[in-house]
């Protein structure tokens, strides 16, 4: 099954709580370059884990990424109500937009 991560947030909860590598095992994964940018370290037993994420993940081809251009971001920002624009953050608008140009991603 293809999974879509959407966010930093996510990847790094699972990288906490060591189910990350059992994804990666199992599923095919998808990540947008921002969100993967965004990846730096992660947290287990109160230490700070640096992790270089592109160079274990992205390289190895142990997850696809995807990058979006400008405007398929603004077209997804023209989408949103005005309220909500700002409670999105860079890596969720570019895997919106990302989704709306791939929805094979979406039905799989």
């Amino acid at each position: 099954m293809r999974l879509w991560l959407l966010d930093a947030d996510a990847v790094i909860k699972f990288l906490e709580i060591d189910v990350f590598d059992k994804l990666v095992a199992l599923h095919v994964l998808h990540a947008a370059s921002s969100v993967i940018t965004e990846i730096q370290y992660y947290r287990r037993n109160g230490k700070k884990i640096p992790v270089n994420f592109r160079q274990q993940y992205i390289d190895t081809g142990a997850v696809i990424e995807s990058t979006a251009v400008i405007e398929e971001i603004q077209d997804v920002l023209k989408c949103l109500p005005p309220l909500k624009r700002d409670a999105i953050h860079a890596g969720e608008m570019e895997s919106l937009a990302i989704l709306v140009r791939e929805e094979a991603l979406m039905n799989s």
